[in-house]
Formats: structure tokens, sequence, C-alpha cells
């Protein structure tokens, strides 16, 4: 049986995509704070890392001050060197709050999405196949030859009501919103789960 599509849900896609851009944004807003205070190579671990285990992030950073001390002096000098690491973590220790106020609005999205962005040459963007994700997520098809038949006859009815909107009949007189909805491209569309559920 070769499966039908039943619906694209603009309306959730353009409501996820919305979300999907507003996170590149806030990740682009706290990149150029992690390159000044010393975090160049940055990915989207770096960025989920410091959301989600913000203190171990410092404390890494820190241990790495340590040791690039230790290298350039050629010597332990104990808490001196935790000194300076303390120092030069400092700064850092404010991008928490930048951190927080630009990525927790959209953390559930962020995560979400996890795999629809990346990070190349210290900026945050779609992946080339994010959107043609996004549209898969928000589409679905028949399981049955059943719904296929039922699918094309709705689909027929469909267009006449298309029709109707041309007329500058609402369609809204004769449609049940339980199964039709308008969508924000104007068109009508079934709503997959009480289509799928109706044609069982």
């Amino acid at each position: 049986m070769k499966k039908q599509i039943i619906d694209f849900n603009v309306n959730s896609f353009n409501e996820d995509k919305k979300y999907l851009l507003q996170s590149v944004e806030s990740i682009n807003k706290i990149i150029p704070e992690l390159i000044a205070n010393g975090i160049t190579d940055i990915s989207m671990d770096t960025i989920r890392n410091i959301h989600t285990n913000y203190d171990k992030f410092i404390l890494d950073i820190r241990d790495r001050h340590i040791d690039n001390f230790k290298e350039k002096f050629g010597m332990d000098l104990g808490s001196p060197f935790i000194d300076m690491a303390n120092k030069a973590v400092e700064n850092i220790k404010n991008i928490k709050l930048s951190v927080k106020s630009n990525l927790s609005m959209f953390y559930g999205q962020f995560i979400m999405f996890d795999g629809y962005l990346t990070i190349e040459n210290n900026e945050c963007k779609l992946c080339n196949t994010a959107l043609d994700k996004l549209r898969e997520k928000h589409t679905f098809y028949t399981e049955t030859d059943k719904q296929n038949k039922a699918n094309e006859i709705m689909q027929a009815i469909l267009l006449k009501f298309d029709e109707l909107e041309a007329m500058g009949i609402s369609s809204a007189h004769f449609v049940k919103p339980a199964i039709i909805y308008k969508g924000a491209d104007n068109k009508l569309h079934l709503r997959s789960g009480d289509f799928l559920n109706a044609t069982k």
C-alpha cells in the first residue's frame, strides 16, 4: 500500500519554525560573550553543557587555566595558580545570566530541536536538513487502504470547500471543526488524528 498525505499541518510547522529560529537567535547572542572570555571551540555540546551543567563547565575551564599556568611557568605554585585561574574565569561566570535569559525561555524547544541546529565558524544556524525534517514531523499519512480511499474522497471535498471560499462564501458555515480546519495558508485541512480515528 502506498501511503497518502492526509495533512501537512502548516500551523504547527510555522509555530515550531518560529521557536527554532528564536533558538538560533538566542544561541548567537551568547557566542560573542563566550569568545570574549576565551571559549573559542564552540559547538552545540558547549551550549548544552553551559545550560545543563554550568558549574562543571566553569570548573573545567578553571582547571584548564591552572594547567596552562603550570605549563607556562614550569612549576606548581599551588594556591597562587588557583587564585589566578579563579580570576581568569570570573568574567565567564557572568555569562550564566546571559545564557539563562537567552536560552531558558526556549530551552524546551531547544531540546526538541536537538539535531536541527549546528554551529559553524562560531555561528549557530539551521542544519541543511532542518526544515525538511520539521516538515516531515508535521506531515501525517494514511496507514490502510480504507484510509487511502477515505482520504481521496475527503481531499476532493476540501477542494470544493476551497471553491466556496473563492466565491466569498465562508466554509465555517459548512464544516465540522473537529475534522476540518483552516490553516495558516488559508486552505482547509483534515485533522489527521480525527481522520485516523474515524476511518479505523
